[in-house]
């Protein structure tokens, strides 16, 4: 009788340590399976009122939230559509986290889903994971301090803030987006195109829902950044949204930003960005205006076709219009040479944009080659590298008489439009643009062969 008793209270002691359950714990339950069953009948109103805004991504605007859901959480719906939920658990801890997020006063409910149907989770959401392989799943409930009479909400992670949002934050307070897609655009050419290869555009409308402008969202340097352009195809703004900058630096980094404004598709290509001398945004500026190009692209795309774009940016849309004025920067090459442009009057010069990378500096060192089959000297083939000279000595050995220039701190190739390794401009005796390619139309033998024959035939 002993041991029987001594057993009871070891197992009561093993599942009070796993379980604690209370008039509270009992309640917060309730909550969790009310949120799921709610999600599954697309109910988003009330779905938004059992949510706690920590995990919301629209944040405390339920307009948003209620208006977007039917689009981007319709998997979800599908996911727990027929399900039914029970509570095996509830364990109350004074401090708590999820996904890295401090909460306290929390309860952990460990509920169980059953479906009709074999479910699929989703892997942006977490929970439904847990569900597909286990059956079961925990989820927290906690006060919410947005709530004006802090009541209890479920913890219930979305998704990432959705491209909407980004755009939503971005607009003025008398304008409106559009809750899903106008158009989702993908590049023709997703082998030599840069990053982004698909975008989704966004309307934008006033308070009259009078169609303004579209919006698409970039993730430049790691934020998510919306882009906004008019029914002429001009930029009007480019604002980071998420996560915010520091405002120390983006009071820096807004001079490059807003440089952008007013530019088309027909500019983007001959526009240099300014570089501060605060810190070195030269990688900024340079992955910012290949970002922007890229969507002015997929935007002339949509509204006039490819074979369009072909037509009007046959060497690509950041390739410098024939004809364009350079200005020459000041260059010393490693030998010690002051590179002026006295030197190079009357010449055709080639500038290649070269860094340590193994590719870049084999395919650079091909076009010198393939210039000179045409009897163009090598003096006149100038090389303009981002890394240190130590980096280059397999490099420097492939190049002869052709100068090589360091440019640690990418004022040289600023200055002559080059962003991306390897790239390559030609200009004219009166430094005037015979053609220029980038690291894509670079190692794309059409182009490459259209761009000798513009260069030996002008």
């Amino acid at each position: 009788m002993m041991k029987r008793i001594t057993f009871l209270l070891v197992l009561v002691i093993i599942v009070s340590s796993f379980t604690f359950v209370s008039c509270g714990g009992n309640e917060d339950g309730k909550l969790v399976v009310e949120l799921l069953t709610e999600i599954s009948h697309g109910n988003w109103e009330t779905v938004f009122d059992l949510s706690h805004q920590s995990m919301v991504f629209t944040g405390p605007d339920k307009d948003t939230f209620v208006t977007q859901m039917p689009y981007y959480g319709e998997e979800l719906m599908e996911f727990f559509k027929g399900a039914e939920f029970k509570v095996t658990g509830v364990i109350h801890e004074d401090l708590w986290s999820s996904e890295g997020i401090p909460y306290s006063d929390v309860s952990r409910v460990s509920v169980t889903m059953s479906a009709p149907t074999e479910r699929k989770g989703l892997d942006e959401i977490p929970v439904t994971k847990e569900f597909e392989e286990t059956g079961t799943a925990e989820i927290i409930v906690t006060p919410d301090p947005t709530d004006e009479n802090k009541a209890r909400k479920v913890v219930f992670y979305y998704g990432d803030i959705t491209d909407a949002c980004i755009v939503q934050y971005s607009i003025a307070e008398n304008e409106y987006s559009s809750p899903i897609p106008n158009a989702t655009v993908s590049d023709p050419e997703p082998g030599v195109s840069a990053e982004p290869k698909t975008l989704e555009f966004f309307d934008v409308f006033d308070e009259d829902y009078q169609k303004k402008y579209i919006a698409c969202v970039l993730e430049i340097q790691n934020r998510r950044s919306s882009l906004r352009i008019d029914n002429d195809g001009r930029i009007i703004g480019i604002d980071p949204i998420h996560p915010q900058p520091d405002p120390a630096r983006w009071q820096i980094e807004q001079k490059i930003w807003s440089s952008f404004v007013g530019l088309s598709a027909d500019e983007i290509a001959g526009f240099i960005p300014p570089e501060p001398k605060e810190f070195n945004f030269g990688p900024t500026a340079a992955e910012l205006k290949e970002k922007v190009a890229q969507a002015l692209k997929l935007n002339f795309i949509k509204n006039n076709g490819y074979g369009a774009y072909k037509e009007k940016f046959p060497f690509g849309i950041l390739s410098l219009t024939k004809g364009t004025q350079i200005y020459w920067p000041e260059m010393v090459s490693t030998m010690g040479t002051n590179l002026t442009k006295e030197m190079f009057n009357g010449h055709k010069v080639v500038f290649i944009y070269v860094s340590s990378c193994g590719s870049c500096m084999n395919r650079a060192a091909e076009v010198r080659d393939e210039l000179m089959k045409n009897d163009f000297p090598e003096e006149d083939i100038i090389f303009v590298s981002k890394s240190k000279e130590d980096k280059l000595k397999g490099f420097t050995g492939r190049i002869g008489k052709s100068p090589l220039v360091i440019d640690l701190a990418l004022e040289v190739v600023s200055a002559l439009g080059l962003y991306s390794t390897p790239s390559m401009i030609a200009v004219d005796g009166n430094q005037e643009v015979i053609v220029s390619l980038d690291s894509k139309e670079i190692r794309d033998i059409t182009s490459f062969n259209r761009a000798l024959t513009l260069i030996f035939y002008r």
